[in-house]
């Protein structure tokens, strides 16, 4: 007797028996008869085992009258269980549903224990945070009041106050719920202040008034200056606006009666950072420096460095000279002399008053020249003496390295005598002109006699970095790569092309044989890199050119399509990706060594799982099949993931596997 002659009465009688199954589910998909008869007992599942999901559904919707009948129903029921209340919660506070919040805030009192409680509401402060939305203020009030503590967090001491100065108004809601002392909270008030300046962005005068009106006194921020400090941070990270505001309330008097006005201006400008210089400049009593003749190799390197020409003028004709540096005791390694500043920041006016006092041109002016691109510094500096050959601070590069990028620079230093250096001109020279360089500053090393032989492996890598016209340029005028050579080429080449989306370089590649020298497993990660990062069109235009080229994807025992599938698969990307493999040949069947379970990882998401089904039923056996159906509707049902489940039953209604039980 078939199911849907029995009478009704029977098929009660068999869901009472079985409750709620995967059957019931499946006979209600197949025969609309069933779907009335068993609707009592569907409807009793979907609101013992469901309402959490229409409920986290109603907070993301924005249905506040649906949520709140929901979790009236589950509080007073007592079902509202810790993973339910902190998946809604979650939800809550991304979609800013105030009134629901405040219920679940009262419920979460009876469900959590206060310890247990006050790490909840921790981390959904930071979760709001750190989302890279705009966090809702309103909900961030809350969970202040509610005693969230900005402190309780390993954020706090991976990244200080990154995430919480990043959103203005929440800054203004925690400086209104943290102690003015360190008595309640581990950060007192004064310390998030000290935080507030390492975040430009959000630390405005706005923001240092409600510091004050909280009662914060900035007559305690010390003046020292050291690294980590609070004046380090206000000088390296607040805006002038800011910056100016914060010396008017006070700090910039203080400053001054300290008598080491220009240890701030050193700071500002060893981290690169003038604007602020010259705000502080307004509290710097340069006259006073000038009479007493203290301190005057800073004012000296400070004015080079901002384009003070009165100052450094006055200064060099009061007998200063023109050679004077930062002390060696300053902040960022060896005192450099005035040149160096004015070089550094580009004022070309003051390097030319400097040389013209007889200023020496000391080699990291030249390198600063080179490094900003500063054309008319560097013929200055070169012409009064500056040495072609000389290396950078620090890292130790040729002058000529430094200028690879800027063909003129390049030219003007081997015009003014620079020579190749001891190791030969490609190990140093060469290298920085081939990847970082162009074509004319290569061509005047090959003139110069620098030799490529034996360097080929890494000569490629470096032309690579620059893309097709640095490889046809070699290829043409010095020597042939040799595609064969052993180690030298694998997928990366592509991949960085790919990446960048360099498609010059990357139909330069495979035009040129390289491509054939790639093993399966090489062609596999540039294939899913390929699909992994370009759109629909791109992939299709990308892998029909490699197909129109001779790489043929389903050559091989080891399956390169087959293999790529399973990997767009497993990585949920979209559906075009696993189609336009499936039409190019690749293989959705079941090779030797695969499993069902297996091969069921790779269906994770529900977004291919329908289509994948369906190319994959007529190459498969119906007993591996039935295992594959298994297998996704156990993990769907694990993991309450009720599309995916819906998805598979309709499969197996469609195609007769609803009862099929494998062996």
């Amino acid at each position: 007797m078939r199911f849907s002659t029995l009478p009704a009465e029977i098929l009660y009688c068999i869901a009472d028996q079985i409750e709620y199954t995967w059957e019931i589910n499946t006979l209600c998909l197949v025969n609309r008869h069933f779907y009335q008869i068993f609707n009592p007992y569907l409807s009793r599942f979907n609101k013992q085992y469901s309402q959490g999901s229409v409920l986290d559904w109603a907070v993301r919707k924005g249905s506040e009258t649906l949520a709140h009948k929901l979790l009236s129903d589950l509080v007073s029921t007592d079902r509202l269980d810790p993973q339910t209340w902190t998946s809604v919660a979650r939800s809550a506070c991304d979609h800013g549903q105030v009134h629901v919040f405040r219920l679940l805030l009262e419920a979460g009192q009876s469900l959590f224990i206060p310890s247990e409680m006050f790490k909840k509401l921790n981390w959904l402060f930071w979760e709001s945070l750190s989302t890279g939305n705009e966090p809702n203020e309103p909900i961030i009030r809350l969970l202040l009041q509610h005693g969230a503590s900005f402190d309780g967090h390993p954020a706090m001491q991976l990244f200080p106050f990154y995430y919480l100065f990043s959103h203005p108004g929440v800054v203004k809601a925690v400086i209104e719920y943290t102690p003015l002392d360190s008595g309640v909270s581990s950060v007192p008030l004064a310390d998030l202040l000290h935080g507030a300046f390492m975040t430009p962005n959000s630390c405005t005068p706005e923001i240092i008034d409600c510091f004050i009106s909280r009662g914060v006194d900035l007559s305690t921020i010390p003046v020292d200056t050291g690294v980590g400090t609070t004046l380090y941070h206000a000088i390296h990270q607040l805006r002038p606006r800011a910056l100016r505001y914060l010396l008017q309330l006070g700090l910039g008097l203080k400053i001054r009666e300290s008598g080491a006005s220009l240890a701030p201006l050193r700071v500002a400008l060893h981290r690169h950072q003038p604007d602020n210089a010259l705000v502080l400049l307004e509290w710097v009593d340069v006259n006073k420096i000038m009479t007493e003749r203290k301190e005057v190799d800073w004012l000296l390197c400070i004015a080079a460095a901002l384009g003070l020409a009165s100052i450094l003028q006055q200064l060099l004709q009061t007998g200063c000279s023109p050679d004077l540096a930062m002390p060696e005791q300053a902040l960022g390694g060896p005192g450099l002399p005035a040149i160096a500043w004015a070089a550094r920041f580009q004022q070309s006016d003051m390097v030319e008053v400097l040389i013209e006092h007889g200023a020496k041109p000391y080699y990291q002016a030249l390198i600063y020249a080179l490094q900003t691109g500063n054309v008319p510094i560097a013929e200055m500096l070169l012409k009064a003496g500056a040495d072609p050959n000389c290396r950078a601070q620090l890292v130790h590069l040729p002058a000529l390295c430094v200028a690879a990028p800027n063909e003129t620079l390049f030219r003007l230093l081997l015009a003014h005598g620079a020579h190749m250096p001891e190791q030969g001109w490609y190990p140093s020279v060469g290298r920085y002109a081939i990847s970082r360089g162009g074509i004319p500053q290569v061509q005047m090393l090959l003139d110069r006699g620098m030799s490529l032989d034996g360097h080929s492996s890494s000569v490629f890598v470096d032309a690579i970095r620059v893309g097709a016209t640095m490889l046809e340029f070699i290829e043409s005028h010095v020597y042939r790569f040799d595609r064969h050579e052993r180690g030298a080429f694998d997928e990366s080449p592509f991949i960085d092309a790919i990446e960048s989306n360099d498609v010059p370089t990357f139909t330069w590649l495979v035009n040129n044989g390289f491509i054939e020298v790639l093993s399966d497993d090489e062609l596999c990660k540039m294939l899913f890199t390929l699909f992994e990062r370009f759109d629909s069109n791109e992939a299709t235009q990308a892998l029909d050119f490699l197909l129109s080229r001779g790489v043929n994807i389903n050559a091989s025992e080891a399956g390169v399509g087959h293999r790529v599938l399973w990997g767009v698969l497993a990585y949920g990307l979209p559906e075009w990706a696993p189609k336009l493999l499936l039409d190019r040949g690749a293989d959705p069947s079941l090779w030797p060594g695969e499993t069902p379970v297996g091969v069921a990882g790779c269906l994770w998401t529900k977004r291919n799982l329908e289509f994948m089904l369906e190319q994959m039923r007529p190459k498969w056996s119906r007993r591996d099949m039935g295992l594959l159906l298994q297998v996704l509707k156990e993990t769907a049902k694990h993991h309450n993931t009720w599309q995916r489940l819906r998805i598979v039953e309709r499969f197996e209604c469609k195609h007769g596997f609803g009862f099929y039980m494998p062996d």
